[in-house]
């Protein structure tokens, strides 16, 4: 009686734990205060609907050099008009940025990346809440997760397209005026590929599954990869977890002229930095059995990182850095980190 109490203790654990890395709880929605002023003046707060009925929370940041030109350096006495915002999607790109897995857009670390992004690289930034996180509508859900995104997207592209009057024989203006940026669970949102300037990606994962079998307790206990062991957990498991986001399957699809970042922590306990370099090493093995090794360049700083990166055959570039600290939250708005976000998205 004891070994099955015991096996059914330590069963009820991992599926607790499995479940709480992977799954998009509805409880996120209330953890925030979400007033758009958090992030200074120049953001503006609306909502979009979705194909399938939701209403997502969004905030769009103003570039630094377009809120300076309307007002002047000194904060407005009375919020923008929407035409402000619109309009600044064509004067400077536009990052789309989708969160991870916890909370909600207003969380302060994320302000802060999204403060460096719009003042440092002097870009728009667009981030949303998915369903049920923040004050968006509905439930979470993984395939709801890239109708959210989707939906996004398609608001920046034809909002550019409306405002943009395209110089004559210049039919490809506007072409490429967006970045895609993704954090941990954001990365899985790679799916979005047209019209991009860059995609950049924050602590990613190889797929779902791969991130319970690498998860960590105390940073360094291998605690999943154990109880995967137990028979009838690892089944559980991949029935358990509907959408893999298998972001190693995803990944080489994107097309070859666009390049792409890869950013990790070596102290990144969430989510090993070994998923980005099984990311990286797949996007080397798309050049095929010919690539040369040597392609690839590499450049350690101390106290720093690694930065690895090669220029693909379909032109795009492809660079990985791996952090010497950040964390799994860290990266994004580090000095260094935003020197590589400018120069992979040539702003």
């Amino acid at each position: 009686m004891l070994p099955l109490l015991l096996y059914t203790l330590v069963f009820g654990i991992a599926i607790f734990i499995a479940l709480a890395i992977v799954c998009l709880p509805p409880v996120q929605r209330e953890q925030c205060n979400l007033q758009a002023d958090v992030v200074a003046a120049k953001t503006r707060n609306f909502y979009l609907e979705t194909a399938d009925g939701k209403r997502i929370g969004i905030w769009h940041i103003l570039p630094r050099s377009v809120y300076q030109t309307v007002t002047g350096g000194l904060p407005p006495r009375e919020p923008f008009g929407k035409e402000v915002y619109e309009k600044a999607l064509t004067q400077r790109p536009t990052i789309l940025f989708f969160h991870g897995n916890a909370a909600n857009r207003a969380v302060p670390y994320r302000i802060r990346i999204y403060t460096a992004l719009s003042q440092q690289l002097d870009c728009n930034v667009i981030v949303t809440d998915y369903r049920g996180f923040g004050d968006s509508t509905g439930n979470p859900t993984p395939v709801g997760l890239i109708i959210d995104a989707r939906t996004v997207y398609d608001y920046v592209t034809s909002t550019i397209d409306r405002q943009r009057i395209p110089r004559q024989g210049d039919a490809e203006a506007g072409k490429a005026d967006i970045l895609l940026m993704g954090h941990s669970l954001g990365t899985g949102v790679i799916c979005l590929t047209e019209r991009l300037r860059a995609v950049v990606l924050v602590s990613p994962f190889t797929s779902m599954m791969d991130v319970i079998q690498d998860y960590t307790t105390l940073a360094f206990l291998h605690f999943m990869a154990r109880l995967g062991r137990i028979p009838g957990v690892a089944p559980f498991l991949k029935f358990a977890v509907k959408h893999q986001f298998e972001s190693i399957v995803a990944l080489p699809h994107i097309c070859p002229t666009i390049p792409i970042l890869l950013m990790h922590a070596r102290n990144d306990w969430t989510i090993p930095i070994t998923h980005s370099r099984r990311l990286f090493q797949t996007l080397r093995d798309r050049e095929g059995p010919d690539a040369d090794p040597a392609d690839v360049v590499e450049m350690e700083v101390p106290h720093w990182g690694l930065v690895s990166t090669f220029k693909g055959k379909g032109g795009g570039e492809v660079m990985f850095w791996e952090g010497e600290l950040g964390g799994h939250n860290d990266l994004g708005w580090t000095e260094g980190g935003l020197d590589l976000i400018k120069r992979i998205a040539r702003i």
